[in-house]
């Protein structure tokens, strides 16, 4: 509630605080060339080795402060093997720069927009220059080094962080930050309660070296002092216990919490990295409330790293909603990413020939979570982390297509492709999603058709989902605007006479399969019983009639199918059939082993 109260108070004190907009990234490790755009909250997810590292040790080039000199002289492996130069160029647009330090330290560097553009170039033979200027071409100059430092800074958490030389950090910081916000009073209560605690330590110390077995100790050191030399005579070696210095004492303090009313040391990792952020916060509340001088920016590798799902999602709330400043949070989690509701999404590709490529559109794209909206959760949210996505209906499908992508020789995890079911037919979102981030999907949805007995009218209700889809997605494309123009033939009342046409339907139907999106004869249980499957169901179920075994699929459908798939059938009979098309799809090089066979 405290913190709640003094976030709300700073947003409305300083209100909108500078934003790191965007880096462009030339020739550094796996950037060839590429331009990066941040939000004010935005997580950085991909698969390992995909940039996200890369992408933060630039940002840390031009702002961490912990960086020496040798860091700025890049090594061979540094430079993108496709670059055209040898020359890496990182360059970052801060916007909104509007602080008082800020605005003190960039000073002739600033646009009239307040605008700012920092950059650093580095060659092989180990040279390095910093530049900055209000536009990020013919407005940079020459700067004899990151002069901005001390006012700006970017705050990196590693994934194997030092925690406790955080935590150090912080709680020196915190008690600094009190010390100078006391009043005139307080300093003077302080101050006599230091004197006393020096007198306390005083007569402590005297006791402790009072005990037998720590004076008796040291009588024969120090008889052999004396017999060194008769100036040891006024002097006696003792024990003193611990600091006697009743400041330093206080410098040293170790940060612990009481359980009952024992204190115990902050010692395991998930426990110590909520210490870290519940510091890092409160410093920044205690800090900000005064005069900015700095302006940090936060970058933190998997904040979810020793944290059970539970934790992870309540960090991921407690940091997207308890600081007012930037912060870039890469991670693997997708509680991480279902729980961070005000952030955005950025996206890193797979990469292609150890570089990635940009041409027209960014390395990454930014998606705002709220999309979702209540379909986010940790199983939807898999699609930010994936390869490629199949989309089916429900969880019957989903144990389906796992089951049948294993028994064809297509291994899912290792391609990094995810089935999700969107839970009924609102796939549109989903797919829009995968889109923006560039992400190979293909859909599996029903053929079913709605008849409505008031009208005594039908539509084809699968297969204009699936063209509502492609409209959306698609629609300047030639093969599209046919499917828009099939609609009307395939919805309620086509023709009074005529009825739907189901010439149109099957047309439809196979243009979707070109876009991915792939429709079953009825559903997926006909299917099955229609294919070469039909003997080992008979078998399973002991029913020979075909409408009737499909309605015992359908009864109870996502456990019958997890039980149908215990008992082993061999799936593999399916290979060729349309049930695989939509992971083939995915897969072309295991459609062209298909086609070959």
């Amino acid at each position: 509630m405290v913190i709640a109260l003094s976030l709300s108070f700073l947003v409305g004190l300083i209100g909108l605080v500078m934003l790191l907009e965007s880096v462009s990234i030339k020739g550094f490790r796996n950037y060839a060339d590429a331009c990066i755009h941040f939000t004010k909250s935005t997580l950085i997810v991909g698969a390992n080795n995909s940039g996200k590292s890369n992408l933060l040790f630039a940002l840390r080039i031009l702002f961490d402060p912990t960086l020496s000199v040798k860091d700025f002289e890049l090594s061979d492996g540094d430079f993108n093997i496709e670059a055209l130069d040898d020359e890496v160029e990182i360059t970052a647009k801060l916007a909104r720069v509007d602080e008082p330090c800020l605005l003190s330290a960039f000073g002739k560097y600033l646009s009239d927009e307040k605008e700012v553009y920092i950059t650093y170039r580095a060659r092989r033979d180990g040279t390095y220059s910093f530049y900055a200027g209000p536009d990020g071409v013919e407005g940079l100059k020459k700067v004899a080094s990151r002069f901005y430092i001390q006012n700006l800074m970017l705050e990196y958490v590693e994934s194997a962080r030092d925690i406790g030389a955080f935590i150090k950090r912080r709680q020196r910081s915190l008690i600094e930050h009190s010390k100078d916000r006391r009043s005139e009073q307080e300093y003077e209560d302080d101050e006599s309660r230091m004197r006393s605690i020096q007198q306390k330590l005083n007569e402590l110390n005297d006791e402790i070296s009072n005990l037998n077995y720590v004076s008796d100790s040291l009588v024969s050191v120090n008889r052999e002092m004396e017999k060194l030399s008769f100036a040891n005579s006024d002097f006696e070696a003792k024990f003193v216990a611990g600091n006697t210095d009743a400041t330093r004492l206080v410098d040293n303090l170790r940060l612990a919490y009481l359980y009952g009313e024992s204190p115990l040391t902050f010692g395991g990792d998930g426990r110590r990295n909520q210490l870290y952020f519940a510091t890092w916060i409160s410093d920044r509340i205690h800090g900000q409330v005064e005069q900015k001088e700095r302006v940090y920016i936060f970058a933190i590798e998997e904040p979810e790293a020793h944290l059970h799902p539970h934790q992870q999602r309540r960090l991921a709330s407690y940091l997207s909603g308890s600081t007012d400043e930037q912060t870039l949070i890469s991670t693997h989690s997708p509680q991480i990413v279902a729980s961070a509701r005000d952030a955005e999404i950025l996206r890193m590709p797979a990469i292609e020939n150890n570089a990635i490529r940009t041409s027209l559109n960014p390395v990454s794209v930014p998606v705002d979570l709220r999309e979702f909206g209540y379909r986010m959760n940790p199983i939807t949210s898999e699609v930010f982390f994936a390869d490629a996505v199949l989309l089916v209906e429900g969880p019957s499908e989903t144990l389906f297509y796992t089951a049948l992508a294993d028994a064809i020789g297509i291994d899912l995890d290792h391609l990094n492709i995810s089935i999700i079911a969107v839970n009924g037919v609102g796939f549109l979102h989903y797919v829009e999603i995968c889109r923006k981030l560039g992400i190979p999907f293909a859909m599996r949805t029903d053929n079913d058709i709605f008849y409505n007995e008031k009208t005594g009218k039908s539509r084809f209700a699968g297969v204009l989902r699936g063209v509502r889809v492609v409209e959306a997605l698609y629609s300047h494309h030639e093969s599209a605007a046919r499917l828009i123009e099939l609609k009307p033939r395939l919805s309620w009342g086509y023709g009074e006479d005529e009825g739907l046409s189901f010439d149109a339907s099957r047309e439809a139907v196979d243009v979707l399969k070109t876009y991915g999106v792939f429709l079953s004869s009825v559903d997926l249980e006909t299917d099955l019983v229609d294919s070469s499957l039909y003997e080992s169901l008979r078998e399973y179920y002991d029913i020979v009639d075909k409408k009737a075994l499909i309605s015992a699929m359908q009864r109870r459908k996502a456990e019958s199918m997890f039980e149908f798939l215990l008992s082993k059938p061999d799936l593999s009979v399916l290979r060729s059939g349309s049930l695989s098309s939509p992971l083939l799809y995915l897969c072309p090089q295991m459609s062209d082993q298909n086609g070959k066979s």
